[in-house]
């Protein structure tokens, strides 16, 4: 269809009409699907328009949505070939007003995805950029494509200078002297009462329960001893004069065992649970005393 081209020009003509603009237009075409799904390039080609939108300050981007608002742009695209001839595409660009032309391809290649970006020249008619990305997967595409938009543009996108601070010269001029107003006297802090300071740090410690702590720690270490231990020393004194004469045979070893026997019986009837229980009890209540007593004195140092 040779007469399609100059057909597109003509509908394409007013867009130049406009005034000069500030920032060049660059025109974005979709991606060229090869060997993938086409839903997925035409989602890669909106991603890619979103993230060109965050260079609006530098250029004005124009996408194929854009154009075919006012031409089925794409059917005459494919039938006259203009993919990536470059007279093709400085014509192209030309009619949009539009300096750059980027254009590029998605295709499969194994397990991996291949982008290539190429960014096209209208003035120099001529490519000024290209650039590969290399996936393994669909998933890895949205953070690899905004480092390939920045590499592709850095070039066009002009450097914010930093401002140098300027320093303005001394004055020759003497600065006026400040007659410092009298400083008003401070009032001395009012001394405080140690003795209310005392009352203070005592009334917050944990008096009645480290009380009660102790008093029960020292019933059962007395439960512990008066009770339980001498019941186990006379076991323990019975079973040793038995097993210095077991083996002879006598009357007294078998009265000796006879008497091991009964203070066994006798230590493990009651005074076991009293040896065992004081002491558990005695050591639990002890250690939450102390426990009490450390936790009182940080806070007070505090």
């Amino acid at each position: 269809m040779p007469w399609a081209w100059p057909l597109i020009i003509a509908l394409l003509a007013p867009w130049t009409a406009m005034a000069e603009p500030e920032k060049p237009k660059m025109l974005l075409l979709d991606l060229k699907a090869t060997l993938i799904e086409a839903d997925a390039v035409g989602i890669i080609t909106n991603m890619m328009s979103a993230e060109m939108a965050s260079y609006e300050d530098h250029f004005e981007i124009i996408t194929n949505a854009d154009m075919r608002q006012m031409v089925a742009l794409e059917a005459e695209k494919q039938s006259m070939g203009c993919a990536d001839d470059s007279s093709c595409l400085a014509e192209l660009a030309g009619a949009m007003g539009a300096r750059f032309v980027m254009f590029g391809e998605v295709g499969k290649l194994g397990k991996n995805i291949i982008i290539t970006l190429n960014l096209f020249d209208s003035q120099e008619a001529k490519a000024a950029g290209r650039v590969i990305v290399r996936a393994k997967s669909l998933d890895e595409v949205p953070d690899k494509i905004p480092p390939a938009l920045t590499k592709l543009v850095k070039k066009f996108v002009p450097q914010t200078p930093v401002a140098a601070a300027v320093v303005s010269p001394p004055s020759s001029t003497p600065a006026p002297k400040v007659t410092k107003a009298p400083a008003e006297p401070v009032p001395a802090p009012e001394p405080k009462d140690e003795a209310d300071g005392e009352v203070a740090s005592d009334s917050s410690f944990p008096w009645l329960p480290v009380t009660g702590l102790v008093v029960v720690a020292a019933a059962g270490g007395a439960a512990a001893g008066l009770y339980g231990w001498p019941a186990y020393s006379t076991a323990v004194e019975s079973e040793k004069a038995y097993q210095a004469v077991r083996d002879d045979n006598s009357p007294q070893s078998v009265a000796n065992y006879d008497q091991a026997q009964a203070d066994q019986q006798a230590f493990f009837a009651g005074p076991v649970y009293g040896m065992v229980g004081g002491a558990v009890v005695g050591l639990a209540a002890a250690s939450f005393a102390l426990y009490l007593t450390g936790d009182a004195l940080s806070q007070g140092a505090e």
